[in-house]
């Protein structure tokens, strides 16, 4: 598929905003924030998407990520020096699309995912690169929302087709928020979860700590949405170590990240390193599930 008729209909996303009621929410005023945070999050990823496309990709990405935020070229580096040391290409066409929205009840940390297509602007019949995109969102202090970090992998053609955007449900937990102690249980969370991966396998330890819906995303391949799906795909896979270096969690404490590095083993006993961002939220009961896993490889 050629990227001009890509960019003209496969991207051109029937996109239906499929909001949920939150049952559990601590009143109105929290679930409207959560709301307001989900459409102000879309709104803004689709803006830096047609920035960026009817600009530059560079331009893009400087306009709409924050001065700290991380982007990976091709490992970790804050976006202010990525811009200086490793800036996009001058006429890269550059697309995408989200798919998936998420937000802590707060409202101040988020997320999307989806596909991204990308080319050459001097070369509108080159065939296209595929992938899927991570980017996270943080309210800023005027309400508006940037980047602070903005990640993906590679993947096939066929993990670009039109979808519609899915906003998944708010997290379960309504424990009273404290930022040192959600903090270290996030990191815990992480270091845990790392330790029975080590121990028992990748796909064992998906089965106790991802959520019902898990996104994971793997360079070269299709993602792969729920526990199950992701348990049964990464049987084979083991990782041997990894590392945070980042752990972030949401005013409300029931959402966060984690980012680090890894080193994992593959079928065939092939080895692959890199760096990886995972997404989190608690449950009911106050326990810590993936959302998303990406692992972004340092080639």
């Amino acid at each position: 598929m050629k990227l001009s008729t890509l960019m003209t209909a496969g991207l051109t996303l029937f996109i239906a905003f499929a909001g949920s009621t939150d049952a559990n929410a601590q009143g109105k005023a929290q679930a409207a924030n959560r709301d307001e945070a989900l459409t102000k999050i879309v709104a803004t990823e689709r803006a830096f998407a047609k920035f960026a496309l009817d600009s530059a990709a560079q331009k893009g990405f400087d306009r709409y990520l924050a001065h700290d935020a991380y982007v990976f070229r091709p490992r970790a580096m804050k976006a202010s020096e990525a811009a200086t040391r490793a800036p996009l290409p001058a006429n890269l066409a550059l697309a995408w699309e989200p798919e998936w929205a998420d937000a802590s009840r707060a409202g101040d940390l988020g997320y999307t995912t989806g596909p991204w297509v990308s080319g050459a602007r001097n070369n509108a019949q080159a065939d296209p690169r595929f992938g899927q995109y991570l980017t996270i969102w943080r309210r800023q202090a005027d309400g508006t929302y940037l980047g602070v970090l903005d990640g993906g992998v590679a993947t096939p053609a066929s993990a670009t087709s039109p979808q519609k955007l899915r906003t998944l449900p708010a997290s379960g937990y309504a424990g009273t928020p404290n930022a040192a102690k959600d903090k270290a249980s996030l990191l815990r969370a992480d270091n845990s979860f790392a330790a029975a991966a080590k121990t028992s396998g990748y796909s064992a330890a998906v089965k106790t700590l991802a959520t019902p819906d898990m996104r994971l995303l793997r360079n070269g391949a299709t993602p792969v949405v729920g526990a199950d799906s992701v348990a049964a795909s990464t049987n084979a896979a083991r990782v041997t170590w990894w590392v945070p270096v980042e752990t972030t969690v949401a005013e409300s404490g029931d959402f966060g990240y984690t980012r680090g590095t890894y080193v994992i083993t593959l079928p065939q006993g092939r080895q692959d390193s890199g760096d990886y961002v995972r997404i989190w939220k608690r449950d009911a009961g106050g326990a810590w599930r993936i959302g998303v896993d990406l692992l972004m490889p340092a080639r």
